[in-house]
């Protein structure tokens, strides 16, 4: 009945290690199984001598154990894991050969080198068990179920040895079939760990499915289940009653096997016997991903939700997105711990870069599998597009708020300060003429309405001035190039500062609104460059480029600080310029050329006024 049971263990490992063959041939659980099956095979259908049979026994479920413990659940975890697998297989080989060549042990000293490094497999076997404990505690959703059903195995198995051993010793003597149950036992789990840490890797969702294949194994998987219930049976009867008739223990095995296999069955035709149909990690988190945001969250929310959903999907510590807001890439979203070790992942949308995904792992050394990023970069990349855009436009609409705010106090400052003060001292010499009238004081009232004269001029010159400042009078008269041209001229200053004005063929129409941006634009960066520059000259272009109207301004002088302090009021300067640029659906960039000095070059749109 041992044997029924040993087969149908070794049928359940070989049924699990197809199905990782067929699925997952590279991982590492599924090279050390398929180990482990060869070992079990060639011990089972092939006789072999006590030389081979002591060489496949380091290579079958009692030794392998350990190594299983160690790659499980995704490979070693980290560096000092790896050595230790490195360890492992160096020892098995090792002790592999040397079992064929010395049969008998060998010499002595050859002998204690076999046993000595073998018997460092069990506190490897403790070590990785204490491993694989902590990681279930910070593991989250499948993968801490996964891990779990491996420590229950391993429960399992350790009961044989430390808690089934002592109590059948202490009973051996009241029940002499104490020490036949040990041994039944002892064969029932020798495949318990093997097909658990099999299974728990198989129930991990992938695409990779071959429904014909996974029918075979999920048969020879139920047939194997069958044999062993069928001899577990067949022993716990013969345990029960020592003088029970063979015929008696044929009938209950064929029982058990026969309802081990109806289950089977049962099992098989309702689903995968070795994983239900589910879909892989990549199409969980997408569905995840769609799902969090048809629930219409706010814009802040969005990012953080991504993050939040491949830091799920890859089990990882932590997980941020970087987003590209300008030339420079802020961190909106966080998620979990991301202070480790950083992987990065670009986010591509449209050809352009908008942003990275920054993903931490655990400091374990457990590998990430990025292959199941990669169906989620592109949406995840769509979407942190939208954000950027949607950050991008609220900080020009706070820029613009404040260019207006500037604007507003700006104008109430030079109608208080200039007209406000120019009105009332028409009120006052008005009401004072009118009492010289009334006086008979002709010459007096002459005088007075003089005053007023040269005040109501002056309030009129204010009045022009913030006309002009509004839109420039020169840009409706003369148009964009000519008006260009004569605040250059004004900003010109011979043998110290030298402004050029150059126009290329074609230039497109641009609307109202686009002309006053490229007018304040351009005047901005000529007076910056003639206050700051420090050069003695400034070349104004204005071209036609792929639907746009470009406009550059470079000077000669020292270029940009490295680090440039920004302005108080934060609406007047390069802000502003990048501020009227936007609000057009336009843009700025600014920087220092590579011959020295500095550049402003603006794109706006070409549109019919």
């Amino acid at each position: 009945m041992d044997l029924l049971v040993y087969v149908g263990g070794a049928l359940a490992i070989w049924a699990v290690t197809g199905a990782l063959l067929t699925r997952r041939p590279r991982h590492p659980v599924t090279l050390t199984l398929a180990v482990m099956s060869v070992a079990l095979g060639l011990a089972l259908l092939t006789p072999l001598d006590e030389t081979h049979g002591n060489a496949l026994w380091l290579l079958g479920p009692p030794v392998m154990l350990a190594v299983l413990l160690v790659v499980f659940p995704d490979g070693p975890r980290g560096r000092w894991w790896r050595r230790v697998l490195r360890y492992q297989v160096v020892v098995l080989l090792w002790s592999t050969v040397a079992a064929v060549l010395w049969p008998d042990g060998g010499p002595p000293l050859g002998a204690l080198a076999i046993g000595l490094p073998l018997a460092l497999f069990l506190p490897i076997g403790v070590a990785a068990v204490v491993s694989l404990v902590r990681l279930r505690r910070r593991s989250t959703g499948s993968r801490r179920v996964r891990i779990g059903l491996v420590l229950a195995a391993g429960a399992a198995v350790a009961s044989t040895y430390l808690l089934a051993g002592p109590v059948m010793l202490a009973v051996r003597g009241a029940w002499p079939q104490a020490s036949r149950l040990q041994d039944l036992y002892a064969v029932a789990t020798f495949a318990l760990l093997p097909v658990a840490v099999g299974l728990s890797v198989l129930v991990e969702p992938t695409a990779s499915r071959q429904a014909r294949w996974d029918r075979v194994w999920s048969v020879l998987l139920g047939a194997g289940g069958a044999l062993f219930t069928g001899g577990a049976v067949a022993g716990a009867v013969e345990v029960a009653d020592p003088d029970a008739p063979a015929a008696v223990l044929v009938c209950a095995a064929a029982l058990a096997v026969a309802v081990a296999a109806a289950a089977a069955g049962w099992v098989h035709r309702r689903g995968s016997a070795l994983r239900p149909p589910s879909p892989d990690r990549a199409t969980t988190g997408l569905r995840d991903l769609a799902a969090r945001l048809a629930a219409a969250p706010a814009p802040d929310e969005v990012l953080p939700l991504v993050a939040a959903t491949v830091g799920t999907t890859l089990e990882l510590q932590g997980a941020a997105v970087d987003v590209q807001v300008g030339p420079a890439r802020e961190r909106l979203a966080t998620w979990g711990r991301p202070d480790g070790r950083e992987l990065e992942r670009p986010l591509e949308h449209a050809g352009q870069v908008v942003g990275r995904l920054v993903l931490v792992p655990h400091p374990d050394g457990v590998p990430v599998d990025l292959s199941a990023l990669d169906e989620l970069l592109a949406p995840v990349a769509a979407v942190v597009a939208a954000a950027r855009l949607t950050t991008e436009l609220e900080r020009a609409h706070g820029r613009l708020v404040r260019i207006r705010d500037d604007e507003r106090a700006r104008l109430r400052a030079d109608l208080h300060d200039e007209l406000s003060p120019s009105l009332s001292g028409v009120r006052l010499a008005v009401a004072a003429a009118r009492e010289r009238l009334e006086a008979g004081d002709t010459d007096g009232a002459a005088a007075l309405l003089s005053r007023v004269e040269d005040e109501t001029s002056r309030a009129g010159g204010v009045v022009t001035g913030i006309l002009e400042d509004l839109r420039p009078d020169d840009l409706v008269r003369r148009g964009l190039l000519a008006a260009v041209r004569d605040r250059a001229a004004a900003l010109s200053r011979p043998g110290a500062f030298e402004v050029t004005v150059e126009a290329g063929p074609d230039l497109p129409a641009v609307t109202p609104e686009t002309e006053v941006a490229v007018y304040r634009t351009a005047t901005e960066a000529v007076a910056n460059a003639a206050r700051h520059s420090g050069g003695r000259h400034c070349r104004v272009r204005l071209t036609a480029g792929d639907g746009a109207l470009v406009l550059e301004v470079a000077d000669d002088g020292t270029g940009l600080p490295a680090t440039a302090p920004p302005r108080p009021g934060g609406g007047v300067g390069l802000p502003s310029m990048a501020a009227r640029a936007e609000a057009v659906g336009g843009r700025l960039r600014v920087g220092t050329r590579t011959d020295g000095g500095a550049e402003v070059q603006a794109h706006f749109p070409a549109g019919t006024p």
